[in-house]
């Protein structure tokens, strides 16, 4: 399902985000 895999881009998308605002 297309759906399903946009939504999972959109979560890699946001752990990435979240472990530059960490400094990680």
């Amino acid at each position: 399902m297309p759906g399903m895999m946009m939504h999972q881009r959109l979560m890699t998308q946001r752990s990435a985000r979240q472990a530059k605002n960490n400094g990680l």
